[in-house]
């Protein structure tokens, strides 16, 4: 990664990132569509459509989002101290939702519960805009110290999710999931692309 920085004041000044590593993009590519599944099976569940297949898929997806970023910490025992800026880390808070996530997604799996469903697609939310604020908060990259990627990150990641959701209930011919993705789709689009003209236009 590379990137130039200045000192003032004993403080870091915010510098312009050329390049972004693959795995730090996995990270939110594998996460943006895993949660915005798990989230479409929740709401999936209210319509009689299964649960079981799309939710593994998602937390399989942020896990291997979570992978990418360990890989990319170089030594992997360095990975618990991400856990040690709460206050000021959106890292942190998405590490600290991430095993609450995986219990609850894996619970409603198991048990059917759907309490434990709409309790994962909460914390799936959670995660998400963790992530966008992540992404917010970048320093290096100038084009996205802009509050109107927040919105614009979580939109993305549902529409990943409502994609993703739609091709599993195409192949395992789950017409309850499918009677209502598309139309469910279709306006997430549209509100990506409000989303995506209000950043623009903001920068």
């Amino acid at each position: 990664m590379s990137a130039q920085s200045e000192w003032t004041g004993g403080r870091t000044a915010p510098w312009h990132q050329s390049n972004w590593d693959l795995r730090a993009a996995g990270n939110f590519v594998f996460g943006g569509a895993g949660t915005g599944l798990v989230i479409l099976a929740a709401i999936g569940h209210v319509f009689g459509a299964a649960y079981v297949v799309p939710a593994l898929i998602g937390l399989a997806l942020v896990g291997a989002g979570l992978l990418c970023v360990w890989a990319e910490i170089g030594r992997p025992l360095r990975a618990m101290n991400v856990y040690r800026h709460a206050k000021t880390s959106w890292m942190t808070r998405e590490a600290m939702v991430a095993p609450f996530l995986f219990a609850s997604g894996l619970g409603a799996a198991w048990t059917g519960s759907e309490a434990l469903a709409w309790g994962a697609a909460a914390l799936a939310l959670v995660y998400l805009t963790c992530q966008a604020q992540m992404i917010k908060t970048s320093r290096g990259i100038p084009a996205w110290r802009n509050p109107r990627i927040v919105p614009l990150v979580m939109l993305t990641g549902l529409c990943e999710g409502a994609s993703l959701a739609i091709l599993v209930a195409a192949t395992t011919a789950d017409h309850a999931y499918l009677k209502w993705l598309e139309a469910f789709l279709l306006a997430l689009v549209l509100a990506r692309g409000l989303a995506w003209y209000a950043y623009r236009s903001g920068l």
